[in-house]
């Protein structure tokens, strides 16, 4: 992948120069600004752990592994479709409104919309056509909760567009709202009911219900996306821009599908395997996994913005100290939900029955890996916020790759347990190698380290 071009160095240097307008507070702000988003992330991911204990009940082991997989599919897909302007737009947003250019940022915003839906669709049609050609070696319960699945795609790509908007536009608890709390609770209230009344349910059922979540969630998006829009953006006439946009965004595109691909590697390759009760135990645990990333996600919520514009002013050291900030809360907070996880463990595994118990030392190697992640801190946020999107996108392919090598060997060594040792070990390879590229453009120290080694500035 080749670096930025020199107009596209200009173009980011100038997104961050008024990058001001969406960051303008101090250091301070920081955890103020962040309890709000928190609060939505902690209901958000609260719902989602729930939701997934109930459906893994509901389910039983191997068809919530159908479902996973199904799931997984459709996660990568979608950010793929998303082609990157899911992160690129909170960019590009605050610059036009900053000059008062209505016209581009109309214009980025249809064009960004039309080219997300146009591959979503692509992507999904291509994807049922060869689950239709395929379906009797799939097997009728695989194929069926497949073709229903694939309408989660353009509604997925299309929501997290909206809600990046959104937040462009100031919004940051409405942006959250969608995803972690509509869709969430919309499947937590089906799961429960089905499960008190005892209704024997399979996976393309939940995965309808998943749909009809999303498109609530799209509605609810939709609508405080037109709430928030500045008055002379309705009437502006959209003016285009792509060679440009194209440009800044490839980067973003690299990293968010990359990102999806990494998160979701385990359970792919379980499911290649042929192994769905172990890819439903691998889903669960690496969910309850995924809430020691709370902390951090919300306290990146501000941290990204305020360094972008900390950058654009040359303030090195207010850098150091913001990146030593934001790690020391994401790493306590993180601590705090690693010990109560490893203590919760049994009971809540054993809830599922025997099966579902074998995921507590997978669970106990994912901890480790997303603890030791925590230290880092927001590091993709700071290469990305600094222009250094590109070399954050090479570093995370290499790592996507050795995720997927390493697992796709330990999962035919040791299943479960390998898939869980390569998902911590891809981990530390990707967080290590941005720690390395920050030292070494930014002179910053990166994560905790910062606590004990000055920046040189």
């Amino acid at each position: 992948m080749r670096g930025p071009t020199g107009e596209m160095k200009a173009a980011l240097r100038e997104i961050r120069s008024v990058l001001t307008v969406v960051a303008c507070g101090k250091a301070a702000r920081l955890t103020s600004d962040s309890a709000a988003a928190f609060l939505v992330y902690v209901v958000g991911h609260g719902l989602a752990f729930l939701t997934q204990l109930v459906i893994a009940r509901l389910l039983g082991a191997s068809s919530y592994g159908v479902y996973t997989y199904v799931v997984a599919w459709m996660t990568v897909l979608a950010y793929t479709a998303m082609l990157g302007f899911n992160v690129s737009l909170v960019r590009f947003i605050p610059t036009y409104a900053a000059r008062n250019a209505w016209s581009l940022l109309a214009g980025v915003i249809r064009y960004a919309e039309r080219r997300v839906l146009s591959a979503s669709l692509l992507l999904a049609a291509a994807g049922a056509l060869l689950v239709l050609a395929t379906g009797p070696a799939l097997g009728v319960e695989l194929s069926n909760a497949f073709v229903v699945g694939f309408l989660i795609v353009p509604l997925l790509s299309l929501i997290s567009v909206r809600c990046a908007i959104v937040r462009a536009f100031g919004g940051v608890v409405s942006a959250l709202v969608p995803m972690r709390v509509i869709r969430e609770g919309f499947l937590f209230a089906f799961a429960c009911i089905w499960l008190l009344r005892g209704d024997a349910v399979g996976p393309t059922a939940v995965v309808a219900v998943t749909v009809v979540g999303l498109a609530l969630a799209f509605l609810f998006a939709t609508r405080h996306m037109d709430r928030l829009q500045p008055l002379a953006l309705k009437d502006a006439r959209p003016q285009y821009d792509a060679r440009a946009w194209r440009q800044a965004t490839f980067p973003m595109f690299v990293v968010t599908a990359g990102e999806a691909l990494f998160d979701k590697t385990g359970v792919l390759m379980l499911g290649f395997a042929s192994a769905s009760q172990d890819a439903g135990i691998f889903a669960l645990v690496f969910n309850m996994g995924l809430l020691v990333v709370l902390p951090r996600t919300a306290v990146d919520t501000i941290f990204a913005p305020a360094i972008a514009r900390l950058y654009a002013e040359g303030k090195y050291a207010e850098m150091q100290s913001m990146v030593v900030r934001a790690s020391l809360l994401s790493l306590s907070g993180a601590a705090a939900i690693v010990v109560v996880l490893a203590v919760i463990a049994d009971p809540v595994l054993g809830w599922f029955g025997s099966d579902f118990a074998t995921g507590r030392t997978p669970l106990i190697i994912l901890l480790m890996g997303q603890l030791f992640a925590a230290a880092g801190g927001s590091q993709l946020s700071v290469l990305a916020m600094t222009g250094n999107e590109a070399g954050a996108a090479r570093i995370l392919v290499l790592s996507a790759l050795a995720h997927a090598l390493m697992c796709a060997a330990l999962v035919s060594l040791w299943g479960l347990i390998g898939a869980a040792i390569a998902t911590a070990a891809a981990l530390v390879v990707w967080n290590v190698l941005m720690a390395l590229d920050i030292r070494r453009k930014l002179r910053l120290w990166p994560g905790v380290v910062g606590v004990f080694r000055p920046a040189a500035v």
